[in-house]
């Protein structure tokens, strides 16, 4: 019996970060083989645009190995894997990233014991990482006498055209005192 090599796929969740955040990528092991489980699983990610945020390797996956990934890691190789007969099972670990931008990742094939010869890679999965927005501060006039009035105005800029939502900031006085009045947007 001539045994198919399993599949995998790969995804982001969130498939969106802000720089600096972090997401966990899933990969999904399929074994189409409907009465044979196949050991020894083994694949690679070279990472491109982000890097492991360490921690534990998770998923439902029987006999992952390593356990854990060290912060910073730009390459993962996993073995010992077990992926049942006709089902599947996933490998999680958790990436950040500060390149701004889509950032593409696809994985290697998968050998096993089974099927030493790699099946296709997984599908390219997308990280998008957010730059975060810039406030900037001007007043006018720029000089009052003692108990004069300016007018103060605050820009917001986002660069990642795409519309951000939920901003907030706050802004000390030193110095001076706020005057009664309307708050413009």
């Amino acid at each position: 019996t001539v045994l198919a090599a399993p599949s995998i796929a790969k995804g982001f969740a969130p498939s969106t970060i802000q720089s600096g955040g972090s997401s966990v990528v899933t990969f999904i092991l399929i074994n189409n083989n409907a009465t044979t489980a196949l050991t020894g699983g083994a694949f690679t990610d070279t990472l491109t645009g982000m890097t492991a945020a360490g921690g534990a390797v998770g998923g439902t996956c029987s006999g992952t190995l390593p356990t854990s990934v060290s912060f910073g890691a730009t390459f993962f190789s996993f073995s010992s894997i077990n992926v049942p007969a006709s089902g599947n099972c996933t490998v999680t670990v958790s990436v950040t990233s500060s390149t701004v931008g889509s950032n593409s990742n696809t994985t290697s094939g998968v050998t096993t014991t089974q099927t030493p010869t790699a099946g296709s890679p997984s599908n390219s999965a997308i990280l998008t990482v957010l730059a975060a927005p810039t406030i900037s501060k001007a007043f006018s006039p720029t000089s009052i006498v003692s108990g004069g009035s300016s007018l103060v105005t605050l820009t917001l800029s986002d660069s990642n055209g795409i519309a951000l939502s939920g901003g907030a900031f706050t802004d000390t006085l030193t110095n001076m005192s706020a005057v009664a009045g309307a708050v413009g947007g």
